[in-house]
């Protein structure tokens, strides 16, 4: 994988790189932004801990954005809310920008609310992460491969130490 990559995080999580780390996990990738990414288990294979959402699609994001805005206009939350960081394009912000005004005053006048402009945006999104997530899940499902016993009593290879199965700290 790249050194520098993009991820979603849907929420501010509340997990950090500290608590991991005492917990006994290595902390694998992180942003100063958006806190811890990846970690893992001692072993560095078999526990593998995910804190944003490779998993998403293209409009994952733009899809809980709309589920926020429509808890505004249900009354369930107080705030207009903000636009996902580093998503969307000027041109689809501006897009939401004005359903804001058009949404507010028909709010204000006691009018028909305008449709959320799903269909206008959803062709401006780009997905930046995709080519990361997958390689990421393809590496790892690899590593399961050559790592995992053809027994299916035993967990791994036998040649593999358990508690090193990549290698990783004895050098192999």
């Amino acid at each position: 994988m790249n050194s520098r990559f993009d991820a979603c995080h849907s929420r501010h999580n509340e997990v950090s790189s500290d608590a991991m780390r005492k917990a006994g996990l290595k902390v694998l990738v992180e942003s100063e932004e958006a806190g811890p990414h990846l970690a893992v288990s001692e072993d560095g294979f078999r526990i593998i801990f995910l804190q944003g959402h490779p998993e998403y699609d293209t409009i994952s994001l733009l899809k809980e954005y709309k589920r926020e805005v429509m808890r505004y206009v249900s009354g369930d939350r107080g705030d207009y809310p903000p636009f996902p960081s580093n998503y969307l394009s000027l041109q689809s912000q501006a897009i939401l920008e004005e359903y804001q005004l058009r949404l507010t005053n028909a709010m204000t006048n006691g009018t028909e609310l305008p449709e959320f402009p799903e269909k206008h945006v959803t062709p401006l999104v780009h997905n930046s992460w995709q080519d990361t997530a997958n390689a990421f899940t393809n590496r790892w499902l690899g590593q399961v491969y050559q790592t995992t016993n053809v027994d299916r009593t035993k967990q791994f290879e036998d040649q593999l130490d358990p508690n090193d199965p990549l290698g990783l700290y004895s050098g192999k």
